[in-house]
Formats: C-alpha cells, sequence, structure tokens
C-alpha cells in the first residue's frame, strides 16, 4: 500500500534489474547503440532556481519519480534511447548533418587510430564505476568507438535540438558554432576581467579534443593539455593534433586520467575547464571535480565551468516528454540540474564566484582562487 509518491520511490531505489556491472579496467572496442551533447547576455551572481530547471527534476516531485521509474525499466529505457537517438539523427539530416557519413569517414582511420589509442591508454587506469554505466545511448558509456565516431553530427544534432528555433536559417553545424563563438567570447570576457593571461590550461573531460583547439587557438602562447578517462576519444583527438596542428600555436598534450584525480603537480596551472562535464557526472564525482582543480590551481587561478543554465526560461519550460527522452541518454542530469555550483565553488575556496549566461540556454559558472 502507501502513496503513489512512495511507491515509486521505492520502485526507483530498487537495485537494477540487470544487476551490477564488475567491468572495472575493461576494454569496450565495440559499442551497442547513442545520442549526445555540448556566448554574451547579462551575468547574473546566482543561478536563477539553480537547484531545479524544469519540475520534472525534482528528486522527489511524482513527476520525477515517474521518468525515474521509466528509465529503470530495462525495456523501456531501451526503446527510449533508441528513440532519442532516431530523432537526434532526423532532426540533424534534415539541416545538413549527414550523421553516417562521419562515421563511415573515421571508420576508413580505424587501424590508425586503434595504433594511437594504445600510445595514449594507460594500461593500469583503473575505470570507476560512474562511467562503466550508460551514458549517451551507448551501454558501453563513452568507452567505445561508436561514441567518439559520433560525437560531431550528435553535438550539431544537439545545438540544432536546443536551439529553440531562434536560427531557422542556418544549418545545424553553424548553430553549433554559434553557440561555440559565444562560449569563447564568455570565457575571454571573464579571463579578461579577473586579468588572467593563461600559460598553462587544462581542459578536463576533453573528449575528442574541439574545446581543448579552442582554447589553444584562443591563447597561442598558452600549453594546453586535454584530460580525459576514454582513450577512443582521446585517439581522435591526438590524431587531429598530429594531422592539422596549426603553426601560429602550441601542440596540445592528451593524457588518459582522471579529472578528479588528475595526478598534475599542485600549484602548475592558470586555468582549468570543464566543457559539459558537470552533467556527466554523480555529485560526489562534480565536488571531487572541484577540489582537483583547488590542488592544481596556482593561487589566483581561474577554473571555469560551461554547461546547461538551469535557470534558463527554455529549460525551466522543457515537456517531460523531452526531458524523459534526454534523462535516457544523460543518467545524471537531474543531478546536475539539482546541484548548486556555484555554492560548491565557493564552498571549495573559490572566490569572485559568478555565473555568466553564454547563450540563451548555456552558461559559465566561474570562480578564482584567493592570490
Amino acid at each position: 500500500r502507501g502513496s503513489l509518491k512512495q511507491r515509486l520511490k521505492d520502485a526507483v531505489s530498487a537495485p537494477d534489474q540487470k544487476g551490477g556491472s564488475s567491468s572495472k579496467g575493461q576494454r569496450f572496442p565495440e559499442c551497442t547503440s547513442r545520442a549526445h551533447q555540448g556566448g554574451a547576455m547579462p551575468r547574473t551572481n546566482h543561478d536563477s532556481k539553480v537547484h531545479g530547471g524544469p519540475s520534472v527534476v525534482d528528486g522527489d516531485g511524482v513527476l520525477s519519480l515517474i521518468v525515474n521509474w521509466i528509465i529503470k525499466t530495462p525495456a523501456v529505457y531501451s526503446l527510449l534511447k533508441i528513440m532519442a537517438k532516431n530523432a537526434m539523427i532526423r532532426s540533424a539530416g534534415k539541416r545538413g548533418v549527414e550523421w553516417m557519413k562521419y562515421v563511415r569517414d573515421h571508420e576508413t582511420r580505424l587501424a590508425t587510430y586503434e595504433t594511437i589509442r594504445k600510445e595514449v591508454e594507460d594500461s593500469a587506469f583503473v575505470y570507476p564505476e560512474y562511467c562503466l554505466k550508460p551514458i549517451h545511448g551507448y551501454d558501453e558509456g563513452n568507452l567505445c568507438w561508436l561514441a567518439a565516431f559520433e560525437i560531431d553530427p550528435a553535438n550539431y544534432a544537439w545545438c540544432l535540438r536546443t536551439s529553440n528555433n531562434k536560427f531557422p536559417d542556418l544549418d545545424a553545424m553553424q548553430i553549433y558554432h554559434k553557440m561555440r563563438d559565444g562560449q569563447r567570447e564568455a570565457v575571454n570576457k571573464f579571463l579578461s576581467d579577473v586579468s588572467i593571461q593563461p600559460k598553462v590550461i587544462i581542459d578536463m573531460g576533453c573528449s575528442t579534443g574541439e574545446t581543448a583547439r579552442m582554447l589553444a587557438d584562443m591563447y597561442p602562447q598558452a600549453q594546453v593539455t586535454g584530460i580525459d578517462l576514454s582513450p577512443y576519444m582521446l585517439a581522435l583527438a591526438e590524431y587531429e593534433e598530429r594531422q592539422h596542428k596549426p603553426a601560429n600555436r602550441q601542440r596540445i598534450t592528451y593524457l588518459h586520467k582522471l579529472a578528479e584525480a588528475s595526478g598534475l603537480p599542485a600549484k602548475s596551472c592558470d586555468v582549468v575547464f570543464f566543457g559539459f562535464v558537470a552533467r556527466e557526472v554523480p555529485a560526489e564525482i562534480l565536488r571531487a571535480f572541484i577540489r582537483e582543480a583547488a590542488r592544481i590551481l596556482k593561487p589566483g587561478g581561474a577554473l571555469i565551468f560551461a554547461d546547461d543554465n538551469q535557470g534558463s526560461k527554455y529549460i525551466q519550460a522543457m515537456r517531460p516528454a523531452v526531458f524523459s527522452l534526454m534523462k535516457s541518454t544523460e543518467p545524471y542530469i537531474d543531478e546536475y540540474y539539482n546541484f548548486d555550483l556555484p555554492a560548491a565553488l565557493s564552498e571549495g575556496g573559490f572566490e569572485r564566484v559568478e555565473t555568466r549566461p553564454s547563450d540563451h540556454r548555456r552558461k559559465l559558472v566561474v570562480g578564482t582562487l584567493p592570490q
């Protein structure tokens, strides 16, 4: 018996029907499915309704519990993953993204990528439990080639689907680059405001290197290091650096490490950047990110998180059906939407903490260490 809310809570908190994972340390050469992710407006000192986002992510709300129960039901979850990916492929295809062409092009270089993967991978690396769970529609998460091969079209589709019809005359790639332009402007403005001309930049959760390359192009005198736990993503990033590094900037270094335990020297860098990583980990790992950033930053150094802005009116108005599809590929998204990131930075010893919107639904959360 009991209330509907309590019964849903009990169902959501029950053990996974598929059982636990014991695959720490394994490699995942194949994937079984997918969908993925990602300016200047007035800045604010606090997130608007930072603890919520849409009502569907209210952890104790009936609507949220229903969504979580659906996600926890294997048959329904599998269907949602397929629906989410197919919706992205269809919408992106209508706006100029030939999804499968990207995959086929990467497949022609698989032997080269595999050689690079073996070079960049730390053979002693132990994968934490959170990264072994399905994410972005892949049962192996980001630990497979398909996740790396599909990241570009998925990012284009993601930006298209979150553009809220603001750019009807642009294709998906142009919309993605507008998002990147806004992010670049917001980062540059913040670092200028705090008088940091970085010499050492760490891009945490660098994926295939898109943000690392953006930062290296912005600050060509800086040494940029990209860190990621997926050797598959790092292989593509390293390949791109070997093939297309511009002559007017320093070479990017890529390392197979954990963002929460990087092993980098203390007080060794000027900027630590997390781009669309906060949404992909549990809250306790997000706090560990902040602690590690505080450890490796120099006095006066800057921490930057770029991600969804829960206070955006577009996210506040997200329909439950849309959020259900999102959550089917982003298992920690409600934890992120309910996490007070500015407060966590302040608690972690950072000063000048603020939120700076970079476009209509994304933001930077920034802070600096004391001098």
